[in-house]
């Protein structure tokens, strides 16, 4: 029996529980299914994960929140790089190859030879609109766009679009329909404990994480690092609609301001000008 109030919703798209889950020693066998399910590599090659920012409750009260990354790195030198995003921005293409680039050069020294380089893998899950593609799984490589032969495979994009998951609304699901790799995803996504005892019943490993974060959500410690995690992504939200409205409301100023000045340019009088763009005869004249 669970000490928490059974009517407290949780995520794990959620900061803390993300790496609750996919990074902390008990949360290995989640990992190493959810990486094969999703790169499609056989469980053996996936013995042995080496977690590079590994996740402690005492580590990540010391850090900054918001960052979802885990470094990855297989035992044959593969790196992953596995992150959780909940808000789409305007700069995503660049932030993810930087984030691929900087990981594939890692360590790598001066003089150093290239076949030292390995393939490094992205793997990013999206909780927002994702206008490169309409399927949950797409997949990037680098391609001769003529005849589609792979120049490499040394660079891998995956994104996994959990807006393309049916609801979470637990009489509205139909497993059957669901692919394997959709019933992981919804189990992420939801914050519906009912959802995710569904999904528990199909997976022996859905089964073990379920568990796995009902305990986690039973301590006291560990649900307040939860919230506070919570809380810092409604500010994060917040924060960026409010740059954006700055935005438009600035984008809107400047443009009534070049209307104006094309029309005094035409000599149209003053006062046509403050009726069309709303603009004081004052701050007109001082264009």
């Amino acid at each position: 029996m669970h000490n928490f109030h059974q009517d407290f919703t949780f995520t794990i798209r959620n900061d803390y529980a993300f790496k609750k889950l996919f990074a902390s020693p008990e949360g290995r066998p989640v990992l190493r299914e959810f990486l094969s399910l999703v790169l499609k590599i056989p469980k053996p090659e996936l013995a042995e994960i080496t977690i590079e920012n590994p996740f402690t409750l005492q580590a990540y009260s010391n850090t900054k929140q918001g960052i979802l990354d885990l470094k990855l790195a297989l035992q044959n030198g593969k790196k992953i790089n596995l992150e959780m995003q909940n808000q789409s921005q305007s700069f995503f293409p660049e932030r993810i190859l930087f984030y691929w680039a900087n990981r594939y050069t890692e360590n790598f020294a001066i003089g150093e030879n290239y076949s030292t380089l390995k393939k490094c893998i992205n793997i990013t899950l999206i909780n927002d609109s994702f206008e490169y593609a309409n399927t949950v799984h797409s997949l990037y490589k680098l391609i001769n766009v003529d005849d589609s032969r792979e120049f490499d495979d040394l660079l891998e994009l995956h994104f996994l679009n959990l807006s393309k998951i049916p609801a979470s609304n637990p009489n509205e699901i139909s497993l059957t329909k669901l692919s394997e790799l959709e019933k992981w995803l919804l189990f992420i996504r939801t914050n519906n404990s009912e959802v995710r005892s569904m999904l528990a019943k199909e997976n022996t490993t859905l089964d073990y994480a379920n568990q796995t974060m009902n305990r986690f959500f039973s301590n006291k410690e560990e649900r307040l690092q939860y919230e506070a995690a919570f809380r810092y992504e409604c500010d994060r939200a917040s924060l960026i609609a409010e740059s954006h409205n700055k935005g438009v409301k600035q984008g809107i100023q400047q443009e009534k301001n070049t209307i104006a000045k094309n029309l005094l340019a035409l000599n149209i009088p003053i006062e046509d000008i403050v009726s069309a763009t709303g603009l004081s005869e004052e701050t007109i004249l001082s264009l």
